[in-house]
């Protein structure tokens, strides 16, 4: 059994950071009118991460991310604290998120369906800003038309991309207690081969 036939098996192809969800995702909800502002925090999101995502977190506000999660059809999906925040995590205080709403979100995004077309389009060029490409992107090609945010923390690693395959097609892995290395690899090698089952490069 390959791979691909093994996740097909298990019905679980899907994974992501709670990181995606506050940075590009957020922007485009109720701060729309804050539109330029926004978007200079959310390229350097893609390139600092964690810093950058709570100044969204902040200026958007955890009540209103929460808000936003539900009017999504996200239920699953919760945001109750800054990263990193330890004090807020020995309250109880965690964010979660669940594949299928991430699946969900980027469907929006590709389908130019996400608020407006032209916020999606802004997500998504934010998306392919991303810096760390050595997941999804890694054996399908660093340089490929992959728009992809990563979550990095201890023996935690996801990745989630829309995938400009010929056919494209939305990737979300997350992880938890996992060996990092051997599960990046596995992100790697699934990637590609649903890659080249969906027609490989586009023309």
């Amino acid at each position: 059994m390959t791979l691909l036939q093994l996740l097909k098996h298990l019905n679980t192809l899907g994974i992501v950071s709670i990181k995606v969800m506050s940075i590009s995702l957020l922007v485009a909800n109720i701060y729309d009118g804050a539109a330029v502002e926004l978007l200079d925090i959310r390229y350097k999101t893609c390139a600092l991460a964690t810093g950058a995502t709570n100044m969204m977190i902040r200026t958007v506000g955890l009540d209103n991310l929460k808000a936003f999660f539900e009017e999504m059809g996200c239920p699953n999906s919760k945001i109750e604290r800054e990263l990193f925040d330890s004090a807020a995590f020995e309250r109880g205080l965690d964010n979660y998120f669940a594949p299928a709403d991430i699946a969900k979100l980027y469907k929006l995004i590709y389908n130019r369906e996400f608020v407006s077309p032209e916020m999606s389009e802004k997500i998504e060029e934010t998306l392919l800003l991303q810096q760390i490409r050595h997941k999804i992107p890694g054996y399908i090609g660093r340089k490929k038309k992959i728009a992809n945010k990563t979550g990095e923390d201890g023996n935690t690693t996801h990745d989630t991309a829309i995938v400009f395959a010929k056919k494209p097609f939305i990737l979300v892995v997350a992880s938890n207690d996992t060996n990092v290395p051997e599960t990046e690899r596995f992100i790697r090698e699934i990637a590609l081969e649903l890659y080249e089952e969906n027609g490989g490069d586009q023309e």
